[in-house]
């Protein structure tokens, strides 16, 4: 499902709503559209495994469960028109988290955010591209190769990160004037995938598979070590931010080719190296109940 917000320019707002002092609307119209960005983001990406986990006609549908089998007894993904996936997770900024609801009117809540913020405040994004991708069927059994791009990041916000611009440096009741900043840390990997995969349907009731996956790494960030914290002095509100930080990368080094302009001999590089293999069962055990199994 695709959606599609129109944003009005200025000259245009006013045409449409002739008073002397617009900025109010504007504003309530600026806010508007973010909470509705939010709740339809949220929405859209967090029911993304679940949805392709019973689409049957979708051959990234294995992707999922080896054991699967799409319908169609051939398939081909090329570049660009083939499939892109992408999902995003958030366990503090939800909208049940940052908003109420009253009256029909959505404001931001304050206080909802600080009820709600933990000691790891997690955000992350996870994406597969398929470069190429084909399938087929021969007798029982269904075979298939792939190769993706997979991308996945995370960041972690501590408390004392998330609280600073909230409570500020006055509250010492809440925090003593101390914000521990020692979880923030991020970690980001870039592999490219080769698959090769085997399904056979064994009886009406059980299907086993199998993928093989030959794997490239391109690159890494993540935080080995943080102990920042940051102190405010009750006398005069003077901050003293003291720790050690350790970010190790991969592939973003100075000698790097994507710091380099070299963007193709990133993408071609093939030096990092390393196996991975999934398996994967399917069982109908009545016809309302399946069993999967899907170990990695």
């Amino acid at each position: 499902m695709f959606y599609c917000i129109n944003l009005l320019s200025l000259e245009e707002v006013r045409r449409f709503f002739p008073y002397n002092n617009i900025e109010p609307i504007l504003h309530s119209m600026k806010k508007f559209t973010t909470y509705l960005f939010l709740l339809i983001t949220t929405a859209s990406y967090s029911q993304q495994d679940l949805t392709l986990y019973f689409l049957e006609n979708v051959p990234q549908r294995q992707y999922l469960n080896p054991a699967f089998r799409p319908l169609a007894k051939k398939s081909i993904g090329l570049p660009i028109v083939s499939s892109i996936y992408l999902d995003n997770m958030t366990t503090t900024f939800t909208p049940d988290n940052l908003f109420d609801i009253s009256n029909g009117a959505i404001t931001f809540s304050t206080d909802k955010l600080k009820q709600n913020i933990r000691d790891n405040n997690y955000f992350g994004v996870t994406s597969k591209i398929d470069i190429f991708s084909i399938g087929v069927q021969k007798n029982k059994s269904y075979f298939s190769f792939n190769i993706s791009e997979n991308m996945f990041s995370r960041i972690n916000l501590s408390r004392g990160i998330l609280e600073l611009p909230l409570y500020k440096d006055a509250d010492f009741a809440v925090h003593g004037g101390k914000f521990d900043m020692s979880n923030t840390g991020m970690n980001f990997s870039h592999y490219r995938e080769f698959g090769f995969g085997w399904q056979r349907e064994f009886s009406d009731k059980l299907s086993l598979g199998a993928k093989v996956k030959l794997l490239s790494g391109k690159s890494n960030v993540w935080t080995k070590k943080n102990t920042f914290e940051l102190q405010t002095n009750p006398d005069n509100y003077d901050w003293t931010l003291s720790g050690e930080f350790d970010l190790r990368t991969s592939g973003f080094d100075t000698a790097s080719p994507i710091n380099n302009d070299q963007t193709a001999d990133y993408f071609l590089n093939n030096s990092n190296k390393g196996v991975a293999i999934d398996l994967g069962a399917s069982y109908q055990l009545t016809e309302k109940i399946d069993l999967k199994k899907i170990p990695s």
